[in-house]
């Protein structure tokens, strides 16, 4: 689909108008704040969360394979996550139950 951002975007603002003028219409309980000063504060951290989603994507090609040789190296001497849970030995994550003992 060559449209998709297009299409997201749309259904988004098409969601988010409705959505918004329900809860203008029909609020739920009385209005603490003013609804400028919510929506503002919303959309704020909407925009620093997709901001740091896409950084994050931008920046896992260049962190996974500098990461890859410390992992081998931390694989070699035993299971990495158990040194975590505090678990001695080779064990795997799965020998690991949900309270970090054997």
């Amino acid at each position: 689909m060559e449209n998709e951002t297009i299409l997201r975007l749309g259904v988004f603002l098409g969601l988010f108008t409705l959505f918004g003028m329900l809860e203008f219409l029909f609020p739920r309980r009385a209005r603490v704040q003013s609804q400028l000063k919510r929506w503002s504060t919303h959309w704020i951290l909407l925009v620093i969360y997709s901001v740091l989603i896409r950084g994050m994507g931008l920046l896992t090609p260049v962190i996974v394979p500098r990461a890859r040789p410390r992992m081998r190296r931390a694989m070699a001497g035993g299971c990495l996550t158990c040194s975590a849970f505090g678990v001695a030995g080779n064990s795997t994550l799965s020998d690991v139950s949900a309270y970090g003992s054997k």
